[in-house]
């Protein structure tokens, strides 16, 4: 902003000077701290000092176009006060009047700068050839003052125009009378998490009228003062470790909820430049505010350089996601034309460049406007008949040239601050270079003559374009950018504030770069920089920089590998916080690995509990690592016991045992009750919930869900919420309760979102895909499917093919398509792990193959649990479902003996709904008792069943196997002789099959195939 003054000039009073051309204040010839506020204050009075000003115009020139109370105004003028040693009672240069307003009283002697302290001309820079641009943000602009809220993004390389655009909207946005607020980014790794949010916020709530911000932040102030600090008067305690990720989208809400409150009083303006260099938390926020300002009066405008986006970059997967939303537009800002070149040649040089001139300038630059500015200030720099053949090879080398002109100190100061990086901090720059305050501020001034460095207002400085910075870093020897990197480093971690966020980042940083010379102490730092972020809920960030402190340890020696473990346990955490589940389950195996060899269980114990509420399909590892904690932890460590207690009976899952499982259970509630931990009281009766999976246990199951609810409501753990409400979802559905089961998947689905809890993101996309399914809407399920496996790959969880297969292949059975479902399955390897442990997918496998034509693994199937008596499946824990599949295939094989057993065992669950935990629903399990009873030839059982079934599949809106059930029901029909309710039962059943496109069913009815008789060309002997 410019100081409101007559003139360029310097105003003298007292023993002050203040400089309009630069906007500085001395004392004595040395500067003066002094905020922008405060020194905008005193040029106001100085240039009316003939005069008394008004509260309202000063009001109306220090805050123009943004509604600020008394009280904010008063603390200006105190803070003036402050600077200028100025006694209110006894004034020797601001008097108060009150009711009036204020006035300068002291003599002021006005005059040019002296020569040797004038900076050079600057030109103007026109804004050139973004019309259309311009137009976009214009219109962007009215929609969100109309109460249609806007997201727009601008993309290209650096010096493109990216910033001149925002700052072109934010000179625009005023006359809509919209409050504007800006932040910007440092590069990548150095700041700390959501620090430009912070200052936004800051900047926000200085400008907003106190009495009306306690009604503007409603519930949220303790979260909105996590990143404004200070909000709260007093000492305000750091934030401690969240119990998990969801506590960030609370602290999303708060910050949400007052942006959307200060809208409703005016149309509001946030402008994020340099996206690229944002931290994964801030993006989150970014992403969560775009799904909150549809239909509030907020544009959100942000630029970032697309071409510092690596394949590792989180801002790629934030753009993906922000696509989604209906008020985004992302703008490809690309180099201006020859016309727009030569405007900008011109305001450069002063002359309007020929055209072999201007040719060669705009080939070379591309319209770049950066780059055309720089080439056209050096070539209007270079010696006269230097010609187009002085112009460097690259415009770095230029910027060498122009560094290596500086006095030697300067350079070393700017070669200094391109290590600290784009934007440096004065107080770090000092600190690292040694400097006092006068020779830092003339190396700097010096800098921002020759165009390197932007002297702003506030406690930090910036290169002036990124690529300024990136070349002089480039240029440095690798001994020097050493060095440099250690003394910032050292530097930043001696400063009195040292202890914050950001410096700790910066230190971070920096000494990791020379972990080798500074040993363990860059480790420490980095560690210490993680924990803060994960204090802050900045999880992203939390695990950058504990992946920085692993590879420094690396880089020191191999003597710390008692500190290596628990950091690669809190990089497992930080994965999984933040949606990394793979890689979270690879690096929790490195730790248990490292636990092991240390002799150190109850670190092994805590790797395993990573992942302790999984139901894995291969148990043998958790197992195993359980097994082996159980055996070697002390009395010292009764809480890990637990814990482990039910993760071992949870692993189980599919290996019976369900009498072990029910013991370790129970252990585990008896711990977690005796040490008073509701979270582990949660674990463990879900452990208990788990080993009483079969249908029998069914109330049970239901008690000990709602038991578990209670307690996870209790506590407001969102994670343990949704984990209860999944599990007692599938509960509902067996019992028939889909009302009820639909509720759970909703709270489940509100929180997850709200929260971003990532491992139930993809939860109510399975469920939708399984009622679509059963409801025959097949096109439906499928896009279910596909974003349920678009979930789970961003969070890399493990057997997303093989989920997707076994819902898929429903409906690819569904539709006819059943010697391609058959040769699928046969060859898919991702099935390999289910079809060898989980009974339910081994007997869908299986009928799929004999439905095209592979009967062998069917037959082998029934033999083997006839031989066996049928006890594998006292302990499935999906028997319903594995009944359903073997009821069809008892159809097929006319396996007579075998469906009467089966129909004894399975005749109590008669009234049960038929499925798997939010993957598959089979409908009612009296068709599937009804197919064993006609199977077995016992018609009348069949006929009531099939009855039932219909009551039952229409209850629960199963119309694919209403459709199914009617048309085995007018079979059975047929075969007694009541042909008329037949007749109408295969209408009804055509009928949905041609609605829904039904193949298969279609294809049975056309061909009046009877549901024992085998399928066409293959022969199926009879087990008996």
């Amino acid at each position: 902003m410019s100081l409101p003054l007559e003139s360029p000039g310097s105003y003298r009073f007292g023993e002050f000077e203040l400089d309009a051309a630069r906007q500085e204040l001395r004392r004595g010839g040395d500067l003066v701290a002094i905020a922008p506020k405060p020194l905008a204050l005193l040029a106001l009075l100085v240039s009316r000092r003939d005069r008394m000003v008004s509260r309202e115009e000063a009001l109306a020139e220090i805050w123009p176009h943004v509604a600020v109370s008394d009280a904010t105004l008063a603390s200006t003028l105190r803070d003036l006060r402050r600077a200028l040693a100025d006694d209110p009672q006894l004034p020797r240069y601001i008097r108060t009047a009150r009711g009036l307003g204020f006035r300068f009283v002291a003599p002021v002697a006005c005059g040019p700068p002296p020569p040797e302290a004038r900076p050079e001309p600057v030109r103007s820079i026109p804004l050139v050839g973004r019309r259309v641009l311009l137009a976009q943000l214009g219109d962007a602009l009215a929609a969100a003052s109309s109460g249609c809220g806007r997201l727009v993004l601008l993309e290209g390389e650096p010096g493109i125009g990216k910033t001149r655009l925002l700052a072109a909207l934010s000179e625009g946005a005023p006359s809509s009378h919209a409050i504007v607020c800006q932040a910007r980014f440092p590069e990548a790794g150095t700041g700390a998490a959501y620090r430009p949010w912070s200052q936004l916020l800051a900047a926000l709530i200085e400008a907003r009228p106190p009495e009306r911000l306690a009604e503007e932040m409603g519930h949220g102030l303790p979260w909105i003062a996590r990143l404004v600090p200070g909000l709260i008067p007093g000492e305000a305690p750091l934030p401690t470790a969240p119990e998990d990720e969801t506590t960030a989208l609370r602290l999303f809400e708060a910050v949400s909820g007052f942006l959307r409150r200060v809208s409703r009083s005016a149309p509001l303006v946030l402008i994020l430049d340099d996206l690229q260099g944002a931290d994964r938390s801030s993006l989150r926020l970014l992403e969560y505010l775009a799904d909150e300002i549809h239909g509030e009066r907020i544009l959100i405008a942000g630029a970032y350089r697309s071409c510092a986006l690596d394949p590792e970059h989180p801002l790629p997967a934030t753009l993906a996601e922000l696509a989604r939303g209906p008020g985004f537009a992302r703008h490809r800002v690309e180099g201006v034309d020859a016309e727009a070149t030569a405007a900008l040649v011109q305001a450069v040089t002063g002359r309007e460049p020929g055209d072999a001139e201007l040719a060669g300038i705009h080939a070379r630059t591309d319209g770049n406007p950066f780059y055309v500015t720089e080439l056209a200030r050096f070539l209007a720099e270079a010696p006269a008949g230097g010609g187009a053949g002085s112009v460097p090879p690259s415009l770095c080398e230029l910027l060498h040239g122009r560094l290596q002109r500086l006095p030697l100190r300067c350079r070393d100061t700017i070669e200094l601050a391109a290590v600290i990086g784009r934007e440096f901090e004065v107080a770090l720059l000092g600190r690292a270079s040694g400097l006092d305050i006068a020779d830092l501020t003339e190396a700097l001034v010096l800098g921002r003559q020759a165009g390197l460095v932007e002297l702003g207002w506030g406690p930090a400085r910036r290169f002036r374009h990124a690529l300024v910075q990136e070349a002089i870093y480039a240029g440095l020897p690798e001994a020097r950018r050493r060095l440099l990197h250690r003394r910032v480093g050292e530097a930043a971690q001696a400063l009195p504030s040292g202890d914050r966020s950001d410096r700790l980042a910066t230190a971070a940083r920096h000494l990791c770069e020379v972990a080798e010379e500074v040993g363990i102490a860059a480790f420490e730092a980095a560690v210490a920089a993680a924990e803060r972020a994960e204090a802050a809920l900045a999880f992203e960030e939390a695990r950058r920089q504990y992946k920085l402190a692993l590879t420094a340890l690396d880089r020191v020696d191999g003597a710390h590998r008692g500190h290596r473990c628990p950091v690669l346990l809190a990089l497992a955490r930080a994965q999984l916080h933040a949606g990394e589940v793979g890689r979270a389950v690879e690096t929790a195996r490195g730790a248990a690995a490292l636990a092991r060899d240390l002799g150190r269980p109850d670190l092994l114990a805590e790797a395993g509990l990573l992942f302790a509420d999984y139901v894995v399909i291969d148990s043998s590892e958790p197992r195993a690592l359980f097994q082996e904690v159980l055996a070697a932890l002390g009395p010292e460590h009764v809480a890990l016991r637990g814990r482990s207690l039910a993760a071992l009976a949870t692993a189980l899952w599919y290996e019976g045992r369900s009498e072990q499982r029910l013991a370790l259970a129970d252990e585990a509630i008896a711990i977690a009750r005796r040490i008073e931990s509701p979270q582990d009281l949660v674990g463990a009766l879900l452990a208990r919930h788990h080993a009483l999976a079969g249908p029998r246990h069914l109330p049970e199951r239901l008690r000990l869900a709602d038991q578990a609810l209670a307690e996870a409501d209790r506590r407001h753990n969102d994670v343990q919420i949704c984990q209860v409400l999944a599990w007692r979802a599938g509960d509902l559905m067996e019992a028939g309760d889909r009302a009820a089961a639909e509720r759970d998947v909703t709270r489940l689905e509100e929180i997850s979102q709200a929260t971003r809890c990532r491992r139930y993101l993809d939860h109510p996309s399975r469920w939708r895909a399984l009622l679509a399914t059963m409801e025959g809407r097949f096109e439906d399920a499928e896009s279910w499917l596909a974003e349920s496996a678009r979930w789970r790959q961003r969070g890399g969880v493990p057997n997303v093919e093989s989920y997707v297969l076994m819902q898929a292949s429903l409906l690819m059975r569904e539709r006819g398509r059943q010697v391609e479902l058959a040769e699928l399955v046969h060859d898919a390897p991702s099935l390999d792990p289910f079809r060898t442990r989980v009974p339910a997918a081994r007997a869908a496998i299986a009928l799929f193959e004999l439905e095209g034509g592979r009967p062998a693994g069917a037959q082998r199937l029934l033999a083997e649990l006839a031989a066996d008596d049928y006890a594998a499946l006292a302990e499935d824990p999906n028997l319903l479902d594995t009944a359903s599949w073997l009821a069809e295939i008892c159809r097929h094989l006319r396996a007579r003996d075998v469906a009467a057993a089966l129909h004894e065992r399975l005749a109590p669950w008669r009234d049960r709904v038929a499925g798997i935990y939010a993957i598959t629903c089979r409908g009612s399990m009296a068709r599937y008792l009804g197919l064993l009873a006609a199977a077995a030839g016992r018609a009348p059982d069949a006929v009531a069943c099939l009855e039932a079934a219909l009551v039952a599949n229409q209850a629960i809106g199963a119309e694919l196997y209403g459709a199914w059930t009617r048309w085995e029901l007018a079979q059975q029909l047929a075969a007694r002789g009541d042909g008329g309710r037949a007749r109408a039962l295969t209408e009804q059943a055509r009928a949905t099959a041609a609605r829904l496109g039904l193949g298969k069913l279609a294809a049975e009815i056309d061909q009046g195939v009877a549901a024992v008789q085998p399928a066409p060309g293959v022969s199926y002997p009879t087990i008996s």
